[in-house]
């Protein structure tokens, strides 16, 4: 059973998706990162993998953070992101970190700036406002997602339906399980020196 605190989320989202699917239950998601690539060379390597597919190409995502006043959220691992992916397309995810992977739950909704006015009239408050560019890839069922964000290094972030999955995406790079981490978000930010949760904006202006 989930906590009174997302529990109210999940009915919000319910209430605000233009998806077809419940989000009554968390999914897991299973991913790795490798840092501080050669972008160039890692999207070379990856077009010489069988069966390679362009997905999005130098893509601009724009995100809000949202928590609630008191901070529950990140006191318990979790957020709410609200994303702009690309020209149409606008996800609203709620994520809880897990022990190796997260949890999450993502539905589609109308209106970036509308969907933060409903939230925010729901009772949460932005925490942040993070912009980064987005190539994603495809081989089989194995996602790689080669982000630039401001301020840190590039890195490539390695998604798949299973742990399993997500390390055969790890050696087809050439890299080992050791060369990956599970940082995300502050942490990640942390790993460089930079306090992320004090950052209101973060962009390319």
């Amino acid at each position: 059973m989930l906590p009174d605190y997302l529990r109210r989320l999940v009915d919000f989202f319910n209430e605000v998706s233009i998806s077809e699917c419940s989000v009554d239950e968390f999914s897991p998601e299973y991913e790795v990162r490798i840092l501080d690539i050669d972008k160039q060379g890692m999207i070379e390597k990856i077009i010489s993998l069988n069966g390679a597919e362009l997905v999005n190409n130098e893509m601009l995502q724009r995100r809000y953070i949202f928590d609630y006043p008191n901070g529950t959220l990140r006191e318990n691992s979790s957020w709410v992101r609200l994303r702009s992916v690309g020209r149409e397309e606008i996800e609203l995810t709620l994520k809880k970190r897990g022990s190796g992977s997260d949890f999450e739950k993502t539905v589609l909704v109308s209106g970036f700036e509308e969907t933060k006015v409903r939230l925010e009239a729901f009772g949460l408050v932005v925490t942040g406002y993070q912009e980064n560019i987005r190539t994603t890839f495809k081989v089989g069922k194995i996602i790689f997602d080669l982000d630039t964000w401001p301020m840190i290094n590039p890195y490539i972030e390695i998604e798949a339906p299973s742990k399993e999955m997500v390390l055969e995406g790890v050696l087809l790079l050439g890299f080992t399980e050791a060369d990956a981490t599970h940082l995300v978000g502050e942490a990640l930010f942390r790993h460089y020196g930079i306090d992320l949760a004090s950052i209101k904006e973060l962009s390319f202006d």
